[in-house]
């Protein structure tokens, strides 16, 4: 888990400084600005992929600036791919894959992409910026427009707090699960998950925010269904435990995380025992799990996962896998420090 912050804006040192020092409990292990006459542009870092190499953080290169948070699964086969085109790689990171593939590829780049993400992209080719989000809206990506500039971060609270933003509560707003573009704060949105907005810096007004991801219905062949799950079950798990780091397993003994535990060998497995009273360190943690949740969810699995993250950060691994239902098929890789926010 990484943070993104940035302000179009070059004045805006301090500021975007202070957004990522708000996010610190998500990028322990390093932070860097970029800025130009058009952008300041924020980046802190966990590392996950490539523990050594520089210019990661946010990356840097001659046309683009990304600043990323999130993972690419299948960065090892795009890298290929753009070798054979004749890109030349410094780092073993997903983040210079995801950099130099939208160099090639620009906004086409999504298709291609198997991932969960959030990020920043300075075009300066274009003078263009692209905010994104993954399909499933995992990671998340808040934004504002005020006083003719864009600010935006992973974290609401780093808008919040550096803003005097207003408090509201949208007609729509379903006050037990937060899963709307809208927010309790006025003009402050969400990135939608499965789109991109567009930043024109030049004029200094949003595009236009498009999808490039929808639900499509899939022919199931029901005579070798079985067999089509046991191998995007392989698939899925293999590419979301390549890392650099040491992982392990959220794992609940139910269903999907005894399915996904059937087809790696985790090292460790982290479990949560509902049948002790946790009522007393539940009141002892509860501001503090609101905090990190930024909004209200519907469920109050928050702090089983706060008591996992716990457990994970005495073992020092960096990296967990969780549960999120057979229907995607999908393992989802998890820090300690993503545990409180909804789609981290």
């Amino acid at each position: 888990m990484c943070s993104i912050a940035g302000v179009t804006y070059q004045d805006s040192y301090n500021l975007v400084k202070s957004m990522l020092a708000i996010q610190k409990h998500r990028a322990p292990d390093g932070q860097g600005v970029y800025r130009d006459e058009n952008i300041t542009l924020g980046m802190g870092r966990l590392k996950i992929l490539d523990l050594v190499s520089e210019n990661l953080c946010p990356y840097i290169d001659e046309s683009l600036v990304l600043s990323f948070n999130g993972e690419i699964y299948n960065f090892k086969q795009l890298k290929k791919e753009l070798q054979i085109l004749g890109y030349k790689f410094k780092t073993q990171s997903d983040t210079e894959v995801l950099a130099l593939a939208w160099h090639k590829w620009g906004t086409k780049v999504f298709s291609k992409l198997n991932g969960m993400f959030a990020f920043a992209i300075y075009d300066k080719r274009i003078n263009r910026l692209y905010l994104s989000r993954d399909i499933a809206g995992e990671k998340p990506l808040y934004y504002i427009q005020k006083n003719n500039k864009l600010y935006f971060a992973s974290e609401a609270k780093a808008l919040v707090k550096n803003l005097n933003l207003i408090k509201q509560v949208p007609e729509m707003y379903n006050a037990t699960q937060h899963s709307l573009n809208e927010t309790l704060f006025k003009d402050l949105f969400q990135v939608p998950s499965a789109s991109f907005l567009e930043y024109d810096l030049k004029r200094e007004k949003v595009i236009g925010i498009r999808e490039y991801w929808s639900l499509k219905r899939k022919k199931i062949n029901l005579k070798t269904h079985e067999e089509e799950l046991d191998f995007l079950l392989k698939k899925s798990i293999k590419l979301r435990t390549n890392c650099d780091v040491d992982y392990g397993l959220y794992y609940s003994k139910g269903i999907d995380s005894s399915l996904i535990s059937t087809y790696h060998n985790f090292k460790s497995k982290i479990y949560f025992n509902d049948q002790l009273n946790w009522k007393k360190d539940f009141l002892n943690n509860i501001k503090k799990i609101v905090y990190h949740l930024d909004f209200p969810v519907g469920s109050l699995s928050s702090y089983p996962l706060w008591k996992l993250a716990e457990k994970s950060k005495k073992k020092i691994l960096k990296l967990f896998c969780q549960e999120r239902g057979l229907m995607r098929y999908s393992v989802v890789m998890l820090d300690t420090c993503r545990f409180m926010h909804p789609g981290s």
